[in-house]
């Protein structure tokens, strides 16, 4: 058995390439929120967010000889609990991240935390569209407080977002809650919706839609503030589907 630790768009072609070559693949997502994970029998799926000492208890019961780790890019504390994991179980555990966006855009803006786009995104004195998810919620909210300055989340349109959003202060007016993938048109939609002169994004890389975003924001003029990936952690570190098929089976 390979538990593959996923939830991104990424999952689907990672378990059944694993799956078309003879293994068994156990996909564990946090939530239970329907997902493609592959079509082969040889795939099943574990639901719910697991400590470190749940995945060592999981990796025993199911016999797992292998761990990969492809959660979201920004997924830095799961991905810890998975290293964590792996030290306890004596399991290898390769890392998928996929490959990050590269971009030229002049009104591009890097910054190394939620904090830093926060203090930065009300500085251009726009109303700012937040498409960062529904954690880190609050320092925007303060800050949008603070200058007066509009600012629209865009979140999941499930009650786990929408309640983080009531949390960190933010009203139904504040809120779009949709679910993508959005095409440039829907982004640009979204944009005007909030009459947005400043984007707040991840890099999701080109599987994670960033490219729509990044190109509504040009074709609208917005600033783009781009909150950049944690280092990815592990030894074993692969950012194209192929090298880490081969890598399984070497």
């Amino acid at each position: 058995m390979i538990l593959l630790f996923g939830g991104t768009s990424d999952t689907a072609p990672i378990a059944q390439a694993l799956a078309d070559r003879g293994e068994n693949v156990m996909v564990c997502t946090a939530t239970d929120e329907p997902m493609a994970i592959g079509d082969s029998v040889r795939i099943s799926r574990h639901c719910g967010r697991l400590t470190a000492d749940q995945m060592v208890e999981l990796i025993h019961n199911q016999r797992v000889k292998l761990i990969i780790d492809a959660t979201h890019p920004y997924a830095a504390e799961v991905s810890q609990q998975i290293q964590a994991a792996g030290r306890k179980s004596g399991r290898t555990i390769l890392t998928y991240q996929r490959p990050a966006a590269i971009d030229q855009l002049n009104q591009l803006h890097r910054v190394n935390s939620h904090q830093a786009a926060a203090k930065l995104a009300f500085t251009f004195h726009k109303p700012v569209l937040l498409t960062t998810g529904a954690n880190n919620l609050r320092p925007y909210q303060q800050e949008a407080e603070r200058t007066s300055i509009p600012l629209t989340a865009r979140v999941l349109n499930r009650e786990e977002s929408l309640q983080n959003c009531y949390s960190a202060g933010l009203s139904d007016s504040q809120i779009i809650a949709e679910k993508g993938p959005f095409s440039v048109e829907g982004n640009i939609r979204h944009l005007r919706q909030a009459n947005a002169g400043v984007l707040v994004v991840k890099d999701s890389g080109l599987r994670g839609g960033i490219e729509s975003r990044l190109e509504a924001a040009r074709l609208t003029g917005c600033e783009v503030i781009m909150i950049k990936r944690p280092a990815p952690v592990g030894s074993h570190i692969y950012t194209d589907y192929q090298s880490l098929i081969r890598r399984v089976f070497s």
